[in-house]
């Protein structure tokens, strides 16, 4: 290489130094900072903090596994009898419901539990949530379900009880977590006789229907 074209190589490296640090100059003396279209909601705030809890809380550190199931000595049963069947086993089970209303005891629970969890804040009410609430909701909506199936029918007026004690279930969940992170009082006492009175008309209910 010849005397010129070093000094001419030299010479662009000097100058591609100096754009450098003129680039970092210019991006030190003036800040871009991104600015949101508009205002995130409290509501959604605290939903995606929810979602972000019980995804970390999930487990998903598990092994997989497959069992071997023998049904050979499985009776098929046509849709009618299969209910018959089922029907059965309802009379059963419901031998066992308990014999005053869930809902009262587990209102008298709530009112002391929440100022406690107000002040332990969103990490006492994820597992507080997921034991009450939501679990009264999900098991709710699987008797409503089962009885639509049980009837035959995609609406049953002995189902609706228990998908509506769901529904309340579900505005329940968010309404606590509101109050919780805002440290602010709740009254549920609406939510609460929503829910009593689904329990106490869907009871009566499966007491007709076995």
């Amino acid at each position: 290489m010849s005397l010129r074209s070093c000094a001419r190589r030299l010479s662009d490296v000097r100058m591609q130094k100096a754009r450098s640090k003129k680039l970092e100059s210019v991006n030190r003396k003036v800040k871009i900072r991104s600015m949101p279209i508009y205002r995130r909601p409290k509501f959604l705030e605290v939903l995606h903090g929810i979602r972000e809890e019980m995804s970390r809380e999930a487990d998903y550190d598990v092994d997989l596994f497959a069992e071997l199931v023998r049904y050979d000595r499985a009776a098929a049963l046509d849709p009618d009898r299969l209910r018959e069947r089922s029907r059965e086993l309802l009379r059963k089970h419901l031998e066992w419901r308990p014999r005053g209303s869930p809902i009262a005891k587990f209102r008298e629970r709530f009112e002391r539990d929440l100022p406690e969890l107000s002040r332990q804040g969103m990490g006492a009410y994820h597992a507080w949530v997921f034991g009450t609430v939501r679990q009264l909701g999900a098991a709710s909506e699987l008797a409503g379900l089962y009885l639509q199936w049980l009837e035959g029918a995609q609406v049953s007026e002995f189902a609706q009880p228990f998908l509506d004690i769901s529904t309340v279930c579900k505005s329940l969940v968010l309404k606590v977590a509101r109050a919780v992170n805002s440290k602010r009082p709740l009254d549920a006492g609406a939510s609460f006789e929503q829910l009593s009175s689904a329990w106490e008309l869907g009871s009566r209910m499966l007491r007709e229907i076995t």
